[in-house]
């Protein structure tokens, strides 16, 4: 059986990140948006794997992009939570 939990604390989560736009090292690969892998190491570390170059001299870190969308849904929910408090003009 596969261990099921919600992402706590979403939005705090969510605004430890930083979207950035970059260029990235060969030129023939243009720019592109993403995010920091190290952030994102530091928040949900299970997304960042480290990566050796085939030819072994060389690593990086991957981030995986489609781990990210569970961490995004719970920090909307959160965000809709908060807006419908302030309209019933609740408070936690």
């Amino acid at each position: 059986m596969y261990k099921r939990q919600v992402i706590d604390n979403a939005l705090d989560k969510v605004s430890q990140l930083k979207g950035v736009l970059f260029d990235w090292r060969r030129e023939d690969r243009g720019s592109s948006a993403g995010l920091i892998a190290q952030d994102v190491e530091k928040v949900l570390p299970q997304l960042v794997k480290e990566t050796t170059a085939l030819g072994g001299n060389d690593s990086h870190k991957n981030l995986n992009y489609n781990g990210i969308i569970g961490l995004l849904v719970e920090s909307i929910k959160e965000l809709k939570d908060e807006i419908q408090e302030l309209k019933n003009g609740t408070s936690r």
